[in-house]
């Protein structure tokens, strides 16, 4: 049936889960990256993470780049804050569009 929703796309509630699984399990809070310098003198990049309380004291390595990779340090330091919002933006229209259309945040399997 076709009421005229595209439904291409949608996630679905297993999906979202795994997604805010994955989060939940990460490293917590600021992720920060700093350029350091293997035993060998080989410049690298390190991706650091805050272990508890996300403060930026109690530091565990969470990746390791190749210098040249200023640009995947970047990204990586701000996935864990960026899916966080996004999670929430997600959850926020989601609520807004089951206001609009029940059917519309059904998972694309029930969709018929």
């Amino acid at each position: 049936m076709n009421d005229g929703i595209s439904y291409f796309g949608l996630l679905t509630l297993e999906q979202l889960e795994a997604i805010r699984s994955r989060y939940l399990l990460a490293t917590p809070g600021a992720w920060l990256w700093t350029e350091t310098q293997a035993e060998d003198g080989t410049p690298l990049i390190q991706i650091l993470g805050a272990v508890e309380s996300g403060h930026l004291t109690n530091l565990k390595t969470i990746a390791v780049l190749g210098a040249d990779r200023t640009h995947d340090a970047d990204f990586i330091t701000h996935v864990h804050n960026d899916v966080f919002m996004l999670l929430v933006e997600i959850e926020h229209l989601r609520g807004l569009l089951s206001l609009l259309s029940p059917k519309v945040t059904k998972p694309r399997e029930e969709v018929s």
